[in-house]
């Protein structure tokens, strides 16, 4: 029995799973005498819990003062922000994703190495 589709459906499953090269961090709103909100910028992905529990994910269209507005103009004043995150690029996530891409590449082209191999020391086409 041929262990390569089993071999290779978990490596697909693993790579679609995948966490990818970006992570949510979260961002320290600032005191009044500093830039309200640190690092974001219009065109950067957020994540806010708002006082009432309510979280929304957007991409920022602008940064008006203590107000941050999203694609769509929806509003989110300062004093409805509980927590704010900021997709960043990851090198970690990236490096073990790369790592898991070409590892699962290495055991696939093994693998076929070694059917081949098979087929042709058992005369099978």
């Amino acid at each position: 029995m041929s262990i390569q589709r089993p071999v290779a459906v978990v490596l697909i499953g693993a790579l679609l799973l995948s966490v990818g090269c970006t992570s949510m961090r979260p961002v320290r709103v600032a005191a009044p005498a500093e830039p309200t909100y640190g690092q974001v910028q219009p065109g950067d992905t957020v994540m806010v819990q708002k006082a009432d529990g309510g979280r929304s994910r957007f991409v920022v269209e602008q940064l008006d003062g203590d107000t941050i507005i999203a694609r769509g103009g929806r509003r989110f004043p300062r004093q409805d922000i509980v927590h704010l995150w900021r997709r960043s690029f990851t090198v970690p996530k990236t490096a073990c994703l790369i790592a898991g891409i070409a590892g699962g590449l290495y055991v696939m082209v093994g693998l076929a190495a070694v059917s081949a191999a098979d087929r042709a020391l058992s005369g099978r086409p």
